[in-house]
């Protein structure tokens, strides 16, 4: 009724054109309603997708440190294996030099192989068989018997290997033993 009433009006024209405005309106705030929702579902997404961002960086992170913890117990482990069977190679080229030093010429041309095969064996490894003749060197070098002599260059040097030294990269396995000549004067 009250629409009847304006029907032939300018009034019912304009409130015709309000109504339609509003219902426009109605429509372009619930289309920006949506997008304001799916915005504001993305930052939820956004905000649940760095907090998983976080976790998963703070798992790498641990991983990362179990990592590296498996890997320095893993070098450990295997310095240790190194070191124990350089041990048991070691003990058998020392079998080996008392074998050579009661034995024969064509044995000890067979077992002096041997010999320089387990020190090939060692090297590549990573352990340096030391062997050193010349002036003494108390940094790998410990005497185990001393040799009298009358030549004064040969004073403080190398007489003889006892037992070889070994190293392993910046560590002693084993000192070298060695026989030191000490000079002494003649009539003294």
């Amino acid at each position: 009724m009250f629409f009847q009433k304006f029907s032939d009006g300018h009034i019912y024209e304009s409130l015709k054109k309000i109504f339609h405005y509003l219902g426009e309106m109605k429509e372009q705030n619930q289309n920006n309603f949506d997008t304001i929702q799916k915005k504001i579902g993305r930052v939820n997404q956004d905000e649940s997708l760095k907090s998983v961002i976080l976790e998963v960086k703070n798992e790498l992170g641990n991983s990362k440190c179990e990592l590296q913890k498996i890997i320095r117990l893993q070098k450990e482990n295997n310095q240790e294996n190194v070191t124990k069977l350089a041990s048991d190679i070691i003990g058998l080229r020392d079998q080996i030099l008392i074998f050579l030093s009661e034995a024969d010429e064509r044995e000890k041309r067979i077992v002096s192989s041997f010999y320089k095969e387990l020190g090939r064996i060692l090297e590549r490894n990573g352990i340096k068989s030391l062997e050193n003749t010349g002036e003494f060197n108390e940094a790998y070098q410990t005497i185990v018997g001393i040799r009298s002599t009358k030549v004064k260059a040969l004073d403080n040097t190398v007489a003889e290997i006892f037992r070889p030294g070994y190293k392993l990269k910046d560590g002693y396995i084993r000192s070298q033993e060695i026989i030191l000549y000490q000079y002494k004067e003649e009539g003294v």
